[in-house]
This record gives structure tokens, C-alpha cells and sequence, in this order.
């Protein structure tokens, strides 16, 4: 905004604290009900913070059964869920999701979070075991999953997990 169109100097700063005050308040979305519960647009550029309770809902509409075992939340996460998936082939998945805004993922046994999928507009960290530490300390594919079709299937679990997440979260599919 330009402030040097105002003629008068006495008008000029307020006009310029107004400007200022009604950009604060477009960029913060002050009196937007968007981060409430309810659906989110594809264009409000909103992101909704899923509670476990809701992903546990959310991932059980997709074809997988579900173990789910408790969790520390980790460091600026609002919740956590953890657990494992298994998939028409008899896939496992075991995944770790740190729901909010934080930094860090949960971690997954034998996995850890090196592996992890987080999205900042999606407002969760997904990691999973699809891939593990080796004898060397390098990551290598996981050893239960036995076949192709396992190792496919577990990508596939990974990439629906997280794009129904992301949906409910902010109305549009992940990124690649």
C-alpha cells in the first residue's frame, strides 16, 4: 500500500495504520471459522487439524484392516496415531502419523522417521516401514514384504492413507 497518496499529514499515518491492520487481518484470516470442524474448500487455502479419533475414522473407509497401538504425541504435534495395516495380500504396513503442525514424525519401529511423508499445508507427518534400517545402517526395502505385489501393495497403502488425509485436512489430494 502506498502511503504517499494521502495528501494531508495528519491523515497519513492513520490511513496507513488502517491499511496496515486490514492486511494483518486478510493474511491471518481474523474471524474465519475455516480451522473450525466442517469441511474445507479446495480454494480456502485452510488447513483443518485432524484429532485421532477422526484419522482412525478417516483410514478405516479404506480397504485395509487396522491395529492401532497407543503413542506418545511427539514434540508440537497436537495428537498421534500409530498402528499397523494389512492389505489384500497379506501386506503389513506399520505407520506413525504426528497430526498438527509440528516437526518431527512418530517414529516406526526398525524405521524410525527417516522415511517420512509430511505435507505443510496437510498438517500431519506420515512414516511408515516400507523401507527399514539394514545390517549396515543404510535403509533397505523391508524384508516382510515378500513378493512384488506386497511391496507394490504397500506403496499404494501408503500413497491412499495419506491422501485421504490430506482431503479431509485441506479439501484437495496430496502432492507427489
Amino acid at each position: 500500500m502506498d502511503c504517499s497518496v494521502v495528501e494531508s499529514g495528519r491523515l497519513r499515518p492513520l490511513v496507513c495504520l488502517l491499511g496496515i491492520v486490514a492486511l494483518v487481518w486478510t493474511t491471518a484470516g481474523c474471524g474465519d471459522d475455516a480451522g473450525a470442524e466442517g469441511d474445507i474448500s479446495a480454494d480456502s487455502g485452510q488447513t483443518r487439524i485432524l484429532g485421532a479419533k477422526e484419522t482412525k475414522q478417516l483410514l478405516r473407509q479404506l480397504p485395509y484392516r487396522y491395529k492401532f497401538r497407543a503413542v506418545a504425541k511427539p514434540e508440537g504435534a497436537e495428537a498421534a496415531v500409530a498402528g499397523r495395516a494389512v492389505g489384500r495380500h497379506r501386506t503389513i504396513l506399520n505407520f506413525g502419523i504426528a497430526l498438527g503442525h509440528g516437526h518431527y514424525g512418530v517414529p516406526v519401529p526398525r524405521a524410525g522417521t527417516i522415511y517420512s511423508y509430511g505435507y505443510s499445508r496437510g498438517g500431519f507427518i506420515f512414516t511408515d516401514d516400507e523401507f527399514i534400517e539394514g545390517p549396515s545402517g543404510r535403509m533397505v526395502p523391508n524384508p516382510q514384504l515378500h513378493t512384488a505385489a506386497q511391496f507394490d501393495e504397500a506403496s499404494h497403502m501408503s500413497v491412499m492413507m495419506t491422501d485421504k488425509l490430506c482431503l479431509a485436512a485441506t479439501g484437495e489430494h496430496c502432492p507427489p
